[in-house]
């Protein structure tokens, strides 16, 4: 009675953790996250139609017959992912970008499902007799009914890209705009301080302004001085300190504390509200790096 009892109590904890582990989260925080469960869920969709023996693969090994299905489901879920992601980053809007990446699949498949199946030895590759755009064009016929279960699959990877790649083609329309010439702004900053901004800080009613070339104090409020500075990129990150993205290092979690670590020696705090935006937008250009050392 009490093992029934216990069991009872174990058994939805473990079915959660279960869940958890498997259920793929609404907004993913990083593309190797994205590859991880897109990696997962093709290896279990492989195992699972590999043990139903379906016809396609009738001819191979359990072992083979997996390694068939995986590769069609991740390089499914990869053409519907990038299809998805060109998509947004051309400018296309939801749901157009999932409805090309379905109607694109059969025909981008097609080309890696004739390697796969000519080198797992689904078919054997009759290149004396068989015309390419022959092969291609009735290998598109071949999996145009299979290519729609697929992206039923696979459009919930593609749906997940949406977040992801708005921040990269926000990254991307960032690189390529122009950042306007500081002393146009701040008229103030003398010219030996040259252009490249650093940060920030308020100081009473004057702002220190901080430069790769030095330092000064500027008469001006901060906070009209984070408003003339929306030209740049940076941000905000604390009540009296504006910080720009591209001199962030890393960023040390001490408890309750964020402190960001500039490439200039700096360190400057960053308040829990701003934390996760300045983490999102210095992840994007490879330069964010947390340091958790504990309370």
């Amino acid at each position: 009675m009490k093992f029934s009892k216990r069991l009872a109590s174990i058994v939805p904890i473990a079915l959660k953790q279960v869940a958890d582990h498997f259920t793929i989260p609404e907004n993913f925080t990083s593309w190797p996250d994205l590859l991880k469960f897109a990696t997962l869920y093709s290896l279990i969709g492989a195992v699972t139609l590999s043990g139903f023996g379906p016809e396609g693969t009738q001819g191979l090994g359990f072992v083979a017959a997996i390694v068939h299905w995986f590769l069609h489901l991740f390089v499914s879920m990869m053409i519907m992912i990038s299809v998805n992601s060109i998509g947004i980053i051309a400018g296309l809007q939801a749901p157009w970008t999932l409805i090309l990446s379905v109607i694109s699949l059969p025909f981008i498949l097609a080309f890696p499902s004739l390697m796969i199946d000519t080198v797992i030895g689904v078919e054997e590759q009759e290149a004396e007799h068989t015309v390419l755009v022959y092969a291609y064009l009735q290998e598109v016929l071949d999996i145009l009914h299979p290519a729609i279960s697929l992206a039923a699959i696979t459009v919930l990877f593609a749906a997940r890209t949406v977040t992801l790649t708005k921040k990269l083609r926000e990254s991307l329309v960032h690189k390529v705009s122009t950042e306007p010439v500081l002393q146009t702004v701040l008229p103030q900053v003398p010219h030996h301080l040259e252009q490249d901004l650093i940060r920030i800080q308020a100081q009473d009613h004057y702002i220190l302004v901080v430069t790769k070339a030095g330092q000064a104090i500027v008469h001006m409020p901060f906070s009209q001085a984070v408003k003339v500075l929306t030209g740049f990129r940076g941000i905000q990150c604390h009540r009296s300190h504006w910080v720009r993205y591209r001199h962030v290092l890393q960023i040390d979690v001490d408890g309750s504390a964020y402190r960001a670590k500039l490439d200039n020696g700096d360190i400057i705090p960053v308040s829990r509200r701003r934390y996760a935006r300045v983490r999102a937008e210095t992840a994007l250009k490879g330069q964010f790096r947390t340091n958790n050392r504990g309370a």
